[in-house]
C-alpha cells in the first residue's frame, strides 16, 4: 500500500528546509527553569551520539570526510540560532553568539583537553605534562583559529 505524498515531497530538500527555518524563527512560549533539567542533558546526549556516529563512520568512509560531517552536524544548531538572529536583525546578539562560541572553545574546551591529558600523563609517567605534542597536519586547525582569537580580543578591548 502506498502512502499519499504531501505537497512538499518530491520537490527536493529546499521546501522542507524552508519550513524548518520558519518554525525555528517562530516565537516560543516562555518556559520555566525546570526545562533546563531535561533540555541540557538531551543536548549533551545528542552531541555524544553524533560524535560516536562520526567515530564509527571512520571505518566506512575517509576520516577527513567523517570529521567534516561531524563538524557540520555539531555546528548546524549554531547556524540556526545565527539565522534567526540575523532574520530578526539583532546584530549585537549575533556577534555575541559568534564570539561566545569561540570563547567557550578556547576558554573551556582547550584547557579541559590539557587538564585531562595532564591528569592521565601524570598518572602513568609520574611526572607533570609540560606540553601536548601535535602532529604536523594538526597545525592548520590551530593556526586557523588565530584570526578569530585576535578578533575576539579586539572586541573585548572595545
Amino acid at each position: 500500500m502506498r502512502l499519499p505524498s504531501s505537497r512538499l515531497a518530491g520537490q527536493g530538500p529546499a521546501p522542507q528546509m524552508f519550513v524548518l527555518v520558519l518554525l525555528a524563527a517562530a516565537p516560543f512560549a516562555d518556559v520555566g527553569p525546570g526545562t533546563a533539567l531535561w533540555a541540557a542533558p538531551s543536548i549533551l546526549i545528542a552531541a555524544m551520539l553524533i560524535a560516536w556516529a562520526a567515530e564509527s563512520a571512520q571505518f566506512f568512509i575517509a576520516q577527513g570526510f567523517a570529521l567534516a560531517i561531524l563538524a557540520w552536524l555539531q555546528t548546524l544548531p549554531e547556524f540556526a540560532v545565527e539565522f534567526v538572529l540575523a532574520w530578526k536583525q539583532q546584530v549585537p546578539l549575533l556577534l555575541a553568539n559568534l564570539t561566545g562560541a569561540l570563547r567557550l572553545l578556547t576558554g573551556l574546551g582547550w584547557p579541559m583537553i590539557y587538564f585531562v591529558a595532564a591528569f592521565f600523563y601524570r598518572r602513568t609517567h609520574r611526572q607533570p605534562l609540560r606540553r601536548i605534542h601535535l602532529h604536523d597536519h594538526h597545525s592548520v586547525e590551530v593556526v586557523g583559529l588565530f584570526v578569530p582569537l585576535v578578533y575576539a580580543g579586539f572586541i573585548w578591548c572595545k
